[in-house]
């Protein structure tokens, strides 16, 4: 098996890696092959995150925080909302809500990456399926436009 060079390779063998426990969504595929300024070492890590620390612990019946366990295993920092304006506004809320199985879904939920940069700031939105227990890729790319995102 080769190494992912790209962040849809990335997201390619984490699809096979985890079936199990991850269901990718074509607006997934589709924003991980237009990131291409993204690290695929990093997609690769935080993808794994999920599949390995995040779904037990949603899935789990462990208790506590879920951001903090997260958090303090992977290194990533881990937000399940939006900021109020964010959510509120139409121009950017419509970019967290998916159709998933003949319904709209809330994707606010999502995994920071840890570059900054324009075109290298990844974040990975998801939703739980508690009916199949796994969890949901809907976005895994490039920072979502926001209400307090600087405009460059």
């Amino acid at each position: 098996m080769d190494i992912p060079a790209t962040p849809i390779e990335s997201l390619s063998l984490a699809e096979r890696a985890f079936a199990d426990r991850l269901v990718f969504l074509d607006q997934a595929r589709r924003s991980a092959a237009a990131f291409t300024k993204g690290s695929a070492r990093e997609v690769w890590a935080v993808l794994r995150s999920i599949a390995v620390i995040l779904h037990p612990l949603v899935f789990g019946d462990a208790g506590g925080s879920i951001i903090h366990a997260y958090e303090s295993q992977s290194g990533f920092e881990l937000k399940f909302r939006e900021m109020k304006h964010t959510k509120q506004s139409d121009a950017y809320g419509k970019y967290r809500s998916v159709a998933y199985e003949g319904q709209q879904k809330d994707i606010s939920a999502h995994v920071k990456g840890k570059g900054s940069k324009k075109g290298e700031s990844l974040r990975v939105h998801f939703f739980a399926d508690y009916w199949l227990r796994k969890i949901v890729i809907a976005h895994c790319g490039e920072y979502l436009p926001a209400y307090d995102t600087p405009t460059l």
